[in-house]
């Protein structure tokens, strides 16, 4: 599988190293240009998985760019994520009335510039750090109810082996334990982030299934969630208590 591109187009140097450290633990290939004419000639020639484009570009600005690629039959599905100044009081609607699948204000912030990243590319780099953990997960959606098994968990989601159809945004429910706690039931209102099913998941050497971002958890449930991440990062080896289950079938 050939490794992704994400392409960031600004003409301040400064903004360009900034955003490239941003996604250095990213595992893509990072391409920069400095105008708008430079941008699309580039994503021509190697059409990228995600774009960061400035609006105020020098030849050719970034809206205007960005109109362009989106009347492309072809290339209107890379994702664009428009970004301008703070002074640029016109900056979003013009951004917005380009086409641009996200808009973003500077300066920059590194956690919703990645979490931005995310919603169009799975593999950008998660603010949080994950472990890998292995649980039954019950994942209920409406009157549906499926059984699952986790594969890494942070504070903020959970990535789950699954076979069964979900869809990115759809809202699910998710019942777990965690390792070395009691038993009382973690509950977690979650929303589908990334979806690896497929021969041509973004992720293939996971196994199937999908990312989840957690949206509403207890306050027990949290803080037995940190407290086990944190103790997994401190000390990585199994835990005594923690199992793997079955692949996933629907009761």
């Amino acid at each position: 599988m050939a490794t992704p591109t994400i392409l960031l187009v600004d003409d301040s140097r400064f903004y360009l190293e900034l955003e490239k450290g941003f996604l250095r633990r990213t595992e893509a290939e990072i391409l920069t240009a400095r105008n708008g004419d430079e941008a699309l000639e580039l994503i021509r020639m190697h059409p990228p998985d995600l774009v960061y484009m400035e609006q105020n570009l020098p030849r050719l600005d970034g809206a205007s760019c960005c109109r362009q690629l989106k009347s492309d039959a072809f290339l209107k599905k890379i994702p664009i994520i428009m970004l301008y100044e703070l002074s640029n009081k016109n900056g979003a609607s013009l951004c917005r009335e380009a086409g641009g699948d996200a808009v973003m204000q500077k300066p920059l912030k590194r956690g919703p510039f990645l979490e931005l990243g995310r919603r169009f590319l799975a593999l950008v780099e998660r603010r949080e750090k994950r472990v890998s953990w292995r649980q039954l997960v019950v994942v209920r959606q409406g009157d549906r109810c499926f059984c699952g098994t986790s594969v890494d968990l942070s504070e903020g989601g959970m990535y789950f082996r699954l076979d069964q159809p979900l869809r990115e945004q759809d809202s699910v429910s998710l019942n777990f334990v965690i390792p070395g706690t009691s038993s009382d039931l973690v509950e977690a209102t979650s929303r589908v982030a990334w979806v690896n099913q497929g021969t041509n998941r973004p992720k293939p050497t996971l196994p199937q299934g999908f990312g989840v971002e957690f949206k509403n958890v207890s306050a027990n449930g949290h803080e037995l969630i940190k407290d086990f991440v944190e103790k997994r990062l401190a000390c990585p080896g199994v835990l005594p208590s923690e199992r793997a289950d079955p692949q996933g079938h629907e009761n």
